[in-house]
């Protein structure tokens, strides 16, 4: 096949996957956007941003201007597709880059759009998607970079400009950064036998550039990051999350309200994981391999290198904060993947490496098609209703406890859709970030459904029946309320003080 046919197959893939992806997770959001919405609209009302009021600066005047430019309103700004058309072609371009056919780029593109669980990180306006756009774009650079063996100066300040615009961007990101240039910075200088090249003192001067950014002028590091790891507020370890969801069992007081995936998932995802596992091992020993008997290395295995090690370092630090990121993995364990299938003649092994690859290849597209299947026809697409009048009527009846100073807690996502429908109508009486609404605690769970005595007084409980899982804080979900509404309505502890057909409060 002429390779401009195979150029028009891959882009029509991609075409494909946007549009699929588009229907499937069309209102699906995740919990954080309506509040990234409020400070949107907030700049909108004074002209500016103030200082400190955001981590992500630049997301949040980006959306500002979109807002004000396209007149859309806060209410839907976060679920309007922006995002997808961004990452689609950044994300076509490098594995392009990385295995040099156009179908399985156009594949993976596809194939990666429809996985996830809600439309959030690669469809709509999301402060971590664009900044993966940049860390995309970045890699395409330093992989056309070490092909090359040298450093021009265009190309240098583009990375200085990537390195620049991620800070005020995406903290997430930014962390990628940092480990993905400290552990490329390392692995390079291995690589040269210890001997600087123009190529790992730049990567070495990109990463004091950013290194100073964020621990000399951004305080995001002092003001949100160590108290994090300080903190001793993690009430469910990340190994107890992980057997809760995938497996039923935990130590968790709450094994039973904990949200479940569906059964079918387990041996998938096992599966797929098992298979990144295999990659990064086998890539591993390769790559140590042939540094220790130095055999020729393509430099670009450098990348690779430097991809694993930092996924693993992140994986690491999620866990200490009770986030179980298997998924980190994922990117670099495909990208090597891939690799391996356009550079079989680099790899020296009794068996074919391309057939190898070709396998993984076709189990891994296989794996994530069919999660993503089960996933949208299991309902677990989360989250569709978030354009629904009900926080309108919840918010008049809170209007009636505003003197009592009643408090409010609930789940993360109806939290901050109450704050951004008050924004919206201009109800700024009561602030979140006074106290008056927070995240439901796991005790609180328990007092709902009987197995606690009253924790708080004077407390408002908001629950939202038409949630496909309820979010609390650090990363727990569980069972839709539907799942313990008997055994709610049933407590003698608490008492049914509004109900609207989607919502109940209880106090």
């Amino acid at each position: 096949m002429y390779t401009h046919q195979r150029e028009k197959i891959g882009i029509i893939l991609v075409l494909l996957g946007i549009s699929i992806s588009l229907y499937l997770f069309s209102g699906s959001t995740a919990a954080f956007p309506p509040l990234h919405a409020a400070t949107m609209d907030t700049i909108i009302d004074v002209g500016r941003l103030k200082i400190g009021a955001s981590d992500t600066p630049t997301f949040h005047i980006f959306g500002a201007m979109i807002m004000e430019i396209t007149a859309i309103s806060p209410l839907y700004i976060m679920k309007t597709p922006f995002l997808v058309f961004a990452i689609s072609p950044v994300f076509y371009l490098l594995v392009q880059k990385i295995v040099g056919d156009p179908i399985i780029a156009g594949l993976f593109t596809a194939v990666r759009l429809v996985s996830g669980n809600t439309g959030t990180p690669k469809h709509f306006l999301y402060s971590h998607g664009f900044g993966k756009v940049l860390l995309f774009l970045f890699i395409v650079l330093l992989v056309t970079i070490y092909r090359q063996g040298y450093l021009d100066k265009r190309r240098f300040w583009l990375e200085l400009l990537f390195i620049v615009a991620i800070v005020p961007l995406s903290y997430d990101i930014e962390a990628h950064f940092l480990l993905i240039l400290g552990t490329l910075a390392i692995i390079t200088i291995v690589y040269n036998k210890f001997e600087m090249s123009s190529i790992s003192f730049t990567i070495v001067l990109l990463l004091t550039t950013l290194g100073v950014i964020e621990l000399g002028i951004n305080g995001f590091v002092y003001t949100k990051v160590a108290p994090l790891f300080i903190s001793q507020s993690v009430k469910m370890g990340s190994f107890d999350k992980f057997l809760l969801a995938y497996f039923g069992g935990g130590g968790s007081e709450l094994t039973r309200l904990y949200f479940k995936r569906p059964s079918i998932l387990t041996p998938l995802l096992i599966l797929k994981y098992l298979l990144f596992g295999i990659l990064s091992l086998f890539f591993s020993i390769f790559f140590i391999d042939g540094l220790i008997s130095d055999r020729h290395l393509p430099k670009e295995t450098t990348i690779l290198a430097s991809l694993l090690g930092a996924a693993g370092l992140w994986l690491g630090l999620r866990l200490l904060i009770g986030s179980l990121a298997f998924d980190a993995l994922a990117f670099p364990a495909t990208i090597v993947l891939l690799w391996f299938y356009n550079n079989s003649s680099q790899v020296r092994i009794p068996i074919s490496t391309r057939k190898f690859a070709y396998i993984g290849i076709v189990i891994l597209i296989v794996v994530n098609i069919s999660v993503a299947g089960v996933r949208v026809t299991t309902g677990n697409v989360f989250d569709r209703n978030i354009s629904s009048g009900q926080t309108n009527s919840i918010e008049q009846y809170l209007h009636n406890y505003e003197a009592d100073g009643a408090n409010v807690r609930t789940d993360v996502k109806t939290w901050f859709r109450i704050e951004l429908f008050r924004h919206v109508h201009r109800d700024v009486t009561r602030s979140s970030m006074k106290g008056e609404i927070r995240s439901l605690e796991l005790r609180h769970v328990q007092y709902l459904v009987g197995e606690q005595m009253e924790v708080d007084s004077n407390t408002l409980y908001i629950l939202n029946l038409n949630r496909d899982k309820v979010a609390l804080m650090n990363w727990v979900h569980l069972q839709p309320w539907r799942e313990s509404h008997s055994e709610i309505v049933s407590n003698p502890w608490v008492d049914k003080v509004y109900a609207n057909g989607e919502s109940e409060i209880y106090i």
